[in-house]
């Protein structure tokens, strides 16, 4: 007896066929676009967390003066300028120029603060031994004028 075909099924490739037909391979597209996803994520998540926690950990920097209050005063010249970070950029390699980043980063965002904060007395800008006096009213441009630069060092220096 002869086995009639369908018309219907034939045009829609549903025929059935007497070849034993190999399984379908999966589709591995989306699972790995997710994966390369999550992993960017990730990594994105750690470096912005490590980045913050860098930068958090180095904001202290400039009241190492505290520690040397024989030598230095709070709010010493040395300190609160951008000369630490200027020496660690001069001194590391371009390739950990990041270092670098994170420093001004840290300077900047200090100075700013300190900027909050009363420029008399205790809190004005001081020069180191021999000389120990205050710069008085310029303590306040002396701090914005060193955020400032430390800022646009850190912007300088790109997308490291």
């Amino acid at each position: 007896m002869k086995q009639v075909k369908e018309p219907v099924a034939e045009a829609f490739g549903d025929a059935q066929s007497d070849e034993p037909q190999a399984a379908p391979e999966p589709d591995y597209t989306f699972w790995l676009a997710t994966k390369k996803i999550s992993i960017i994520i990730i990594l994105t998540t750690l470096t912005v967390f490590g980045l913050v926690c860098s930068i958090s950990l180095l904001t202290w920097v400039p009241d190492v003066d505290q520690w040397f209050v024989e030598i230095l005063h709070h709010r010493s010249i040395i300190t609160h300028s951008i000369l630490l970070p200027l020496v660690v950029m001069l001194i590391l390699p371009p390739r950990y120029r990041l270092a670098a980043a994170i420093t001004f980063s840290a300077i900047g965002i200090h100075l700013s603060a300190d900027l909050l904060s009363p420029s008399v007395a205790y809190g004005a800008i001081w020069l180191p031994e021999p000389f120990k006096m205050s710069i008085g009213v310029f303590s306040k441009p002396w701090i914005a004028l060193n955020a400032g630069f430390a800022f646009f060092f850190r912007l300088s220096i790109g997308g490291s």
